[in-house]
């Protein structure tokens, strides 16, 4: 299963610790500190899944610097980042399709890389953007 979560501090402690999710697209967060800190930390680190994280660069409650320590963070070895120009709710149209693009059904993904001949399944999960 696959996820976009348009909340990453609902869909990082999901991503992080439910076994049948295989990817995901996140962002829009960061190492600033927030009330639950250090545990929010720690499901960085426990996230293994392929994922996908979308940045605003004018961003003013997550600072691109503190945005890259999270990206680094995350314990995925496959991950990319989306930078784009534009405030925190200012994630260009494209990147709904860009999202799509990554959960394209592919070869499932497991957490231990394996590949199969199942189609990736899309679930909604929160946000205006579901896949």
């Amino acid at each position: 299963m696959v996820g976009r979560v348009d909340g990453t501090s609902i869909g990082l402690p999901f991503v992080a610790t439910v076994p049948c999710i295989t990817c995901a697209v996140l962002g829009l967060a960061s190492t600033v500190p927030h009330p639950g800190h250090d545990e929010y930390l720690g499901w960085a680190r426990q996230l293994t899944v392929p994922l996908l994280f979308l940045c605003q660069r004018d961003d003013g409650g997550h600072p691109i610097d503190n945005a890259l320590e999270l990206f680094d963070l995350f314990g995925s070895e496959h991950k990319t980042m989306h930078l784009n120009p534009g405030p925190h709710v200012g994630i260009l149209g494209f990147e709904r399709g860009e999202s799509a693009r990554f959960f394209a059904p592919t070869p499932a993904r497991s957490r231990t890389e394996s590949r199969s001949t199942e189609r990736a399944e899309a679930i909604p999960f929160g946000g205006r953007y579901g896949v």
